[in-house]
C-alpha cells in the first residue's frame, strides 16, 4: 500500500523526500523523524490518511483504501522511526523484564499476570494500543501505574524506548 500510494510524496525511507514531496510546502510528514512518531497516536495517524490533513498536499485515502489498508498503513508508516536493531535490543528486554507478566505474546497472560487484578496490559488490544502514543507508554514504563512497577531506576531511556518500540510490534489492523 505504502509503495503504491504513499511513495510518491513520502519516498522509501519515509523522510517526506519522495519526488513530488520535494516540492510541497509544507513538505510531506517525515515518519522517520522519532520525535514526530512518538507524539502521535495511531489513532491520529489513521485520521490523517483517512481525512488527509488541511492546509497541506495530504489527501484523504477513505474513498480508496479500506479501513484494514489504513491501518496497515498507519503501523507500517511507524516502523520508519523504529531501527531494526533497536526493536531487537527491546524484545530482549521485553524477554528479560516483562514476560512474567504480559506473557511472550504480549497479551497480559504471563505466568504472573494472569493472578493479577487488573489484569496487565494486553498490547494485541488494538483499541487500547491505538489510543496511546510512544511516549504515553514510555511514561508508564518509566513511572508505572497501578500493579505496573517504575523502571526509571532499572533500565535506560533508551532501553525503555527500545521496548516501546518493540511493543508496537504485537500490532496488527485493528
Amino acid at each position: 500500500m505504502f509503495a503504491a500510494n504513499c511513495v510518491v510524496c513520502h519516498g522509501d525511507k519515509g523522510d517526506g523526500k519522495g519526488p513530488a514531496g520535494t516540492a510541497l510546502n509544507p513538505p510531506p510528514a517525515d515518519f522517520a523523524d522519532v520525535k514526530f512518531a512518538r507524539g502521535i497516536s495511531p489513532q491520529d495517524w489513521y485520521g490523517f490518511v483517512t481525512n488527509g490533513v488541511t492546509g497541506t498536499a495530504m489527501a484523504g485515502w477513505k474513498s480508496t483504501l479500506s479501513d484494514a489498508d489504513i491501518w496497515n498503513v498507519v503501523f507500517y508508516e511507524r516502523a520508519f522511526s523504529a531501527p531494526a536493531d533497536q526493536v531487537a535490543a527491546g524484545k530482549a528486554l521485553f524477554t528479560q523484564n516483562c514476560v512474567l507478566c504480559h506473557g511472550d505474546q504480549g497479551n497480559g497472560k504471563g505466568p504472573a499476570g494472569v493472578a493479577l487484578n487488573p489484569p496487565p496490559a494486553n498490547f494485541t488490544d488494538a483499541q487500547m494500543m491505538s489510543a496511546h502514543t510512544s511516549q504515553e507508554l514510555f511514561d508508564t514504563m518509566t513511572n508505572g501505574k497501578g500493579m505496573m512497577p517504575a523502571f526509571k531506576s532499572t533500565l535506560t531511556d533508551d532501553q525503555r524506548w527500545s521496548l516501546v518500540d518493540y511493543l508496537w510490534t504485537f500490532m496488527t489492523a485493528p
